[in-house]
Parts: structure tokens; C-alpha cells; sequence
């Protein structure tokens, strides 16, 4: 979240408790804290992107 929108995981969180019901949150907190954010560890330095570049 910090390199697409410069939050961090517990401005994240504050911000989804904020904006979206609890039952939603309950669930989109499920879902994420199981998930780990391996993809940019396995990229590349070089690639500095967020999007594919032909969107």
C-alpha cells in the first residue's frame, strides 16, 4: 500500500474501519491477514512500477 498510495498497513486498516461497514471489514481483514506481499520482494530494483505499462 505504501508504494501505490503512500498508507501504511495501519493507515490502511484505520482507513477500511473508517469507510466500510464492520461485517465488510471483518471480511476484507480475513482476507488480507493471511496474505503475504511476496511479489515485490521477487521483482526485480529495475521494475519501479505499479501497472503493466500496455493499461
Amino acid at each position: 500500500m505504501t508504494f501505490q498510495f503512500g498508507l501504511s498497513e495501519q493507515e490502511t486498516s484505520a482507513l477500511m474501519r473508517r469507510e466500510i461497514k464492520h461485517s465488510r471489514f471483518n471480511m476484507w481483514r480475513k482476507r488480507v491477514k493471511g496474505s503475504a506481499t511476496k511479489q515485490a520482494k521477487l521483482r526485480t530494483s529495475a521494475i519501479d512500477r505499479f501497472k503493466c505499462k500496455r493499461r
